[in-house]
């Protein structure tokens, strides 16, 4: 057997492997197998605003009842005293973190009542 047999016999397990690396590489990054750092950065800013939004919401509605006010004075799309409410209780974070008006989003989302 001289090495242009060999090397033809080999051709498609060469074939094969990239096929695989192609494909392993496709699914894994689609149903988020593989993580890159990018994502997990948005995941953790997002686990961090979700948290602050919670703490800003719990501290917000006991303050809000404290002085004998309904929680369904909150309800609405557009209510001034929910979106200041947040802005109050909002957890204020470092000045390199830029998702303060999120947090304060989020929590005057949990304020509105279901």
């Amino acid at each position: 057997m001289n090495i242009r047999d060999s090397i033809t016999s080999l051709k498609p397990y060469a074939l094969g492997t990239a096929v695989g690396a192609v494909g392993i590489a496709i699914i894994g990054f689609s149903a988020d197998w593989i993580v890159t750092t990018g994502t997990m950065n948005e995941k953790v800013q997002a686990a961090k605003v979700s948290a602050l939004a919670q703490v800003c919401e719990t501290n917000a509605l006991a303050h809000w009842k404290e002085q004998g006010k309904k929680a369904s004075a909150l309800e609405g799309w557009d209510n001034d005293a929910r979106e200041k409410l947040a802005k109050q209780f909002a957890p204020t974070t470092a000045k390199k973190a830029d998702y303060q008006d999120e947090i304060v989003d989020q929590c005057d989302d949990l304020l509105r009542p279901a």
